[in-house]
């Protein structure tokens, strides 16, 4: 049996189109990865219950600057350009004795975002700008850094979903 193992995300490194972005981004929302569902009821059941559909919900996503990046921000508002945005997660993991080396690694997600909205068109004297682009993400992989294998892959132009490297529905 495994000791007791905490982890945490210590920090993140993001990248625009392979292009790293230190000290730009405040927050980066890949957005929420949500299965649609479909209600079923039939003679002889007793409820009703709610099953997989083959189909995802749109993703909505955001990325918030401190600041407004005009380089980033020119070359991201088109909204009929998906952009490769990537983000690497540090993840430290400990148990009683301190950092587990071996088992610390990073958490890659990628996503290809559109842009669809932005809001900080004001702002308030002292305060940082809290800049927002809003996006819908089109594309995601997420796997970590020891394996070759994603945790997830789903691009719905290409007609993947996959799960450990394993299409979730059958052709």
């Amino acid at each position: 049996m495994d000791p007791i193992k905490i982890g945490h995300i210590s920090n993140a490194d993001l990248y625009l189109n392979n292009n790293r972005l230190i000290g730009r981004v405040k927050e980066f929302d890949p957005g929420d990865f949500t299965t649609k569902v479909i209600s079923h009821e039939a003679l002889g059941m007793i409820g009703v219950i709610e099953i997989p559909a083959r189909g995802i919900e749109a993703i909505e996503s955001s990325i918030t600057f401190d600041f407004l990046d005009q380089d980033v921000e020119r070359l991201v508002i088109n909204p009929t350009v998906v952009h490769r945005w990537a983000m690497h997660s540090y993840i430290d993991v400990f148990d009683a004795n301190g950092l587990v080396r071996e088992s610390s690694h990073r958490l890659i997600t990628t996503v290809g975002v559109q842009f669809v909205g932005r809001s900080s068109f004001g702002h308030t004297l002292g305060e940082m700008l809290n800049h927002e682009l809003e996006c819908r993400t089109q594309t995601i992989t997420q796997k970590v850094s020891t394996s070759d294998v994603p945790i997830i892959e789903y691009d719905p132009f290409a007609g993947v979903y996959r799960i450990n490297g394993e299409n979730v529905w059958p052709d």
